[in-house]
């Protein structure tokens, strides 16, 4: 009951999986509530096997903080 509203360990590793049915999914880093509204909330069913790491070709390869914040909007610009 408490996982609809805070998020939990097992949420929050659900958020860095691999798998593609967790893409997407528990973007909230305190409250699930968010995610709930939204639609992206995943619960774990149980015991769930997890898969971590970076896909083939890692989506955002910034190393600062001025980076980070640009290569966005870079993107957004490529369409």
């Amino acid at each position: 009951m408490l996982e609809r509203l805070f998020i939990s360990p097992a949420q929050h590793q659900i958020h860095h999986s691999t798998l593609p049915r967790h893409h997407g999914r528990n973007f909230g880093e305190v409250l699930s509530v968010w995610d709930w509204m939204f639609g992206t909330l995943y619960l774990t069913q149980g015991i769930e096997v997890v898969q971590f790491g970076l896909e083939d070709e890692p989506k955002l390869t910034t190393h600062t903080l001025r980076a980070a914040l640009w290569e966005p909007l870079r993107r957004l610009g490529r369409g």
